[in-house]
């Protein structure tokens, strides 16, 4: 039997170049792993690095799946201003969710 292993590598967002941003007037964000509040207001704080950890436990769940794949980053922004999240990922289960939930 094959075994396979993924490695995850956490890094400072700001240092990736390959990231979609978008352009605000202060500069870029990543806007798939922004909080609306930053995306809006540029407000940061630890909620908004609470709301981003959710997206990477989002990616860590779907083994580096893109989130919001199919939208372009002014859809996301739209949507995530009107409440949509991210759907629970095939197979996971609903603490785990529900933790990514927590941080949104």
């Amino acid at each position: 039997m094959r075994k396979c292993a993924r490695l995850l590598t956490l890094a400072c967002l700001e240092l990736c170049k390959t990231l979609t941003t978008m352009s605000l007037v202060e500069g870029k964000s990543p806007v798939k792993w922004t909080a609306p509040e930053a995306l809006h207001y540029k407000k940061y704080s630890t909620a908004s690095d609470a709301w981003s950890f959710g997206v990477v436990l989002y990616e860590i769940w779907t083994l580096g799946a893109s989130p919001y794949f199919l939208m372009t980053n002014n859809e996301v922004y739209e949507k995530i201003q009107s409440g949509y999240r991210l759907p629970p990922p095939p197979g996971c289960p609903r603490a785990v969710y529900q933790a990514m939930i927590n941080c949104w």
